[in-house]
């Protein structure tokens, strides 16, 4: 369970009363480069958080620990988002939505915050959004912020406003194209991550230059780390969190090409349906003005090949999208792995920085601290537990849209030949002859069909080309969980040791 060893402020916030009584329209800034967490317990009352958190909400941590994790809440964010945000925490699922904070000193900044649920509370990892999602979240939630304003006005209940105000967000998602929240906070979720994995890449390298906080703590070598055993297992564990953030983003970056044909297919598939429709047309006229036996059978196969055409369309078009659902939950758990590993590796930096500090309360704060980490990283390993599960599915995911991807390419190969057929037999019919003309238009759209076709081959190949990049990479990400699991374990033990020696030394 999530708890405090002062147990002080639990209850009422105590940084309620010095809430600025005016906003101030000036953002508070932060690099992309940083992420920061807080963890609460299940009444949403800040138990753990690091430097960078308390650096830009404006209070000092000692006062944040123990406040509603409400002292941060800025009036211009609607209230349909919070409600989203506990509804799906209460029912045990991640969320993930864009959220401005208020300072300390009435000034705001904007996070893209991820929000899941570990034992005795909850944990938000929050990173600096960049994506073009967010300029359109901004607007759209000034006009539910105005829906719950004008409720408000009118006397109606907190809870009849967010029901409009909710109606009106979902209607505004909507329009930018997700069919609900979940759709939406998956695709933003997905988007900020790789945007900001783009911007904090070291140049010319595939790893990520995870340069948050000073490393100067863990750069020591051996030697400076040999006497004390704390140290060391910080040290190990941050390494073994680089590895696997070298992993995960690996898994990213295969992802992407996993999904690209996405973004094209359902304008591909309904251009090919059209196509084919049009082919069914012009071979059933190309049957009526048929006057030998090869234009006939020329023809009905055309015909036949068709309406094969249009079926292997069809389900593909459902494979697809049921693809899509599925593995857009894949990436999103793939990014929350990701940044819920790397927030592990810099508190632990940030520990490490402070284990010079042997007073009580350092000593304290030090103890729960590492305890903190340690809950983190159990959070981690089964994330990452979760997203080695689903690289072994998701093989499975192609194997029925790869089957149909090579159902549609044979038709398409025979429409190849039988427009190969059709051409040699319009060149023995005179230049005003029926067949030869419907033929000479139908030969483009086989064309389009087999271009079309070929293409949808391709990516779907692709696709599974890099879900085998995926299982490689999955092997050292097993590794890597399992030294982590043994990692945690020795550094539990050596911090309680840790703490007994120092609290003993300090008195």
């Amino acid at each position: 369970m999530l708890s405090h060893g002062t147990g002080k402020h639990l209850g009422i916030s105590p940084l309620a009363v010095t809430r600025p009584t005016q906003t101030r329209d000036v953002e508070r800034e932060f690099l992309v480069e940083e992420l920061f967490f807080s963890t609460t317990n299940e009444k949403g009352i800040i138990v753990g958080c690091n430097e960078v958190f308390a650096r830009l909400s404006g209070y000092d941590e000692a006062d944040l620990i123990g406040s509603a994790h409400s002292v941060v809440r800025h009036p211009d964010m609607p209230a349909a988002v919070f409600r989203l945000f506990w509804e799906r925490l209460e029912d045990g699922q991640p969320i993930a939505a864009y959220v401005k904070n208020q300072s300390a000193d009435g000034s705001y900044y904007w996070v893209m915050a991820m929000a899941s649920p570990i034992n005795g509370g909850y944990l938000s990892v929050r990173l600096k959004p960049t994506s073009e999602l967010f300029n359109q979240v901004k607007d759209l939630y000034g006009e539910v912020l105005q829906i719950e304003e004008q409720c408000a006005s009118r006397g109606m209940s907190k809870s009849a406003a967010m029901d409009n105000s909710s109606m009106v967000l979902l209607q505004g998602l909507e329009t930018l194209g997700f069919p609900d929240y979940e759709a939406f906070m998956r695709k933003a979720l997905i988007e900020e991550t790789h945007a900001r994995h783009q911007q904090v890449r070291t140049d010319g390298s595939e790893a990520i230059n995870w340069t948050q906080g000073s490393p100067t703590a863990l750069a020591a070598d051996d030697q400076a780390t040999s006497g004390d055993p704390l140290a060391k297992l910080l040290r190990e564990m941050s390494e073994n969190n680089e590895q696997c953030d070298r992993s995960l983003d690996s898994i990213l970056s295969a992802m992407a090409g996993v999904t690209a044909f996405q973004a094209t297919f359902d304008e591909t598939n309904a251009g090919l349906f059209e196509e084919a429709d049009t082919i069914g047309v012009l071979a059933i006229n190309a049957v009526l003005s048929a006057d030998s036996a090869g234009q006939e059978v020329i023809s009905q196969i055309l015909s036949q090949t068709k309406h094969e055409t249009q079926t292997a369309l069809t389900e593909l078009k459902s494979l697809i999208a049921g693809l899509a659902e599925q593995l857009s939950v894949f990436a999103f758990d793939v990014a929350i792995a990701s940044l819920q590993n790397e927030i592990t590796s810099a508190f632990i930096r940030e520990i490490a920085e402070s284990l010079e500090e042997t007073h009580g309360d350092a000593t304290d704060r030090r103890a729960e601290k590492i305890g903190l980490v340690c809950l983190m990283m159990r959070e981690c390993e089964e994330r990452l537990q979760k997203v080695s599960h689903q690289i072994d599915q998701s093989e499975q995911l192609f194997w029925k849209p790869s089957a149909e991807t090579n159902r549609l390419w044979r038709g398409a190969r025979t429409l190849d030949y039988i427009r190969l057929a059709g051409k040699k037999e319009a060149c023995l019919l005179s230049s005003d002859h029926s067949f030869r003309t419907l033929f000479q238009t139908l030969q483009p759209r086989i064309e389009a069909i087999l271009k079309g076709c070929q293409a949808i081959h391709q990516q779907v190949a692709g696709s599974v080309q890099s879900l085998s990049q995926m299982r490689e990479t999955k092997v050292l990400l097993d590794a890597n969980r399992s030294q982590r699991e043994s990692i945690r374990s020795r550094l539990e033990q050596s911090s309680a040791s840790s703490r007994d020696d120092l609290l003993s030394l300090s008195n």
